[in-house]
């Protein structure tokens, strides 16, 4: 036999025996291609690689409902192997395995897998369709994403290099009618006396008449309560405005200049409406009881006016928080740089914006489902470094 006739031979039966079979060969291989370590090889089941042809990517490569992250890394680039155009190696795929571990605990889960296609695709999942498909669509946006900011698009905020251990923030264009719609948030109502908190952090771009940061208000048809930032006069700084529906309908305080962040926290208990600034109360009155509202929905970065979006903010939003309980000036500044485990007593909602790409942003409590839909807006990072309670108390939650 001629010598390319069995090269030819040899070569056709190492591609069979690469691709169909031979799970220890295979495993020997890749071992001596550097392609994994020892340590990564004994995560990989047996019957993520004999479920080869199985619909669920999921169930192709894992046999329960949890997994490590760094398993759930190696799964992820023997799904996509050998698609050329999506090139998800090995480092990607470690890079990628993060923004499904939700919860940050090194695990997981089959629900997490889920919500990252639901973010990520654009496409409602619980619909039906091919799972792998979607999944493809989501990592392509995120692997894109993550190499734009590597490649050093560095043209304003919103385009650093990689993205910081200080986490993510959102910024907001005005110009562009970016705002973030809370699903669900019907039960984000405070009625009659009922105490509530809004804290949030914010660095505006520019001033303007009106910039709402948080609402639940349709202005000429329903409201309950929104915080803004408005012009003082004809300067370039803003105040903040906070108003609940009653009289006196609302109260100014303080200033808020541009370009940097700036905490605010509004809040109302006890018959009392206050505004702090950095952790400093900067205004307060008597204020009585509002109706209530179970219809209007949340927004941040604008109000509705008879169910249309409008007074736009222009900037950028970090870490906003909702809480059922009027915090006082020492809760406010003890925690106002703390990275909250979602557990804390009387936190109703709470949007780290720390997922960094896609079109949600998760509600961090678990308690409800007030995901943010973002309406535009931009991922950037964030200059303000919250601590860990590991790092402010020596303790990993509130159960110090």
């Amino acid at each position: 036999m001629h010598p390319k006739t069995l090269l030819s031979y040899a070569f056709l039966f190492f591609g069979y025996y690469f691709i169909l079979g031979a799970r220890d060969s295979r495993r020997r291989l890749f071992r001596a291609l550097g392609i994994f370590s020892d340590e990564d090889l004994k995560t990989l089941s047996k019957e993520a690689l004999q479920k080869r042809d199985s619909y669920s990517v999921w169930d192709k490569h894992f046999n329960r409902d949890e997994v490590p992250k760094e398993q759930f890394a190696v799964g992820l680039f023997l799904e996509y192997l050998e698609d050329r155009r999506l090139n998800l190696n090995r480092g990607r795929a470690r890079a990628l395995s993060p923004f499904f571990d939700l919860n940050n605990d090194g695990i997981v889960t089959r629900n997490e897998y889920g919500e990252f296609i639901r973010k990520f695709s654009h496409t409602n999942s619980e619909g039906g369709g091919d799972d792998k498909k979607l999944l493809k669509a989501a990592l392509s946006e995120a692997t894109r994403t993550i190499q734009s900011r590597k490649s050093g698009n560095n043209g304003g905020e919103g385009g650093r290099t990689g993205l910081s251990n200080r986490g993510c923030a959102l910024h907001l264009d005005r110009k562009k009618r970016d705002y973030l719609e809370i699903l669900e948030s019907g039960d984000l109502q405070f009625g009659g006396t009922a105490p509530f908190t809004i804290e949030l952090w914010v660095k505006p771009k520019r001033a303007s008449e009106k910039a709402v940061l948080v609402s639940k208000y349709d202005r000429g048809k329903w409201g309950q309560y929104f915080v803004q930032l408005q012009r003082i006069g004809e300067s370039d700084e803003m105040e903040v405005f906070f108003h609940r529906e009653v009289a006196p309908w609302g109260q100014k305080a303080g200033t808020i200049p541009l370009h940097a962040f700036t905490h605010i926290a509004c809040s109302y208990g006890n018959g009392v409406s206050s505004i702090y600034i950095n952790g400093t109360l900067a205004s307060s009155q008597k204020e009585a009881g509002q109706d209530q509202n179970p219809e209007t929905p949340v927004l941040i970065g604008a109000m509705l006016e008879k169910g249309e979006p409008i007074d736009f903010y222009d900037g950028i939003l970090d870490d906003v928080r909702i809480w059922r309980v009027s915090r006082s000036q020492l809760d406010i500044r003890e925690s106002m740089l703390l990275s909250l485990s979602g557990m804390e007593t009387g936190l109703e909602a709470y949007w780290e914006f720390n997922e960094c790409l896609g079109k949600h942003a998760k509600e961090k409590t678990g308690e409800s489902k007030h995901d943010a839909k973002l309406h535009g807006g931009a991922w950037t990072t964030s200059s303000i470094k919250f601590k860990s309670y590991q790092e402010s108390f020596g303790c990993k939650d509130t159960h110090c």
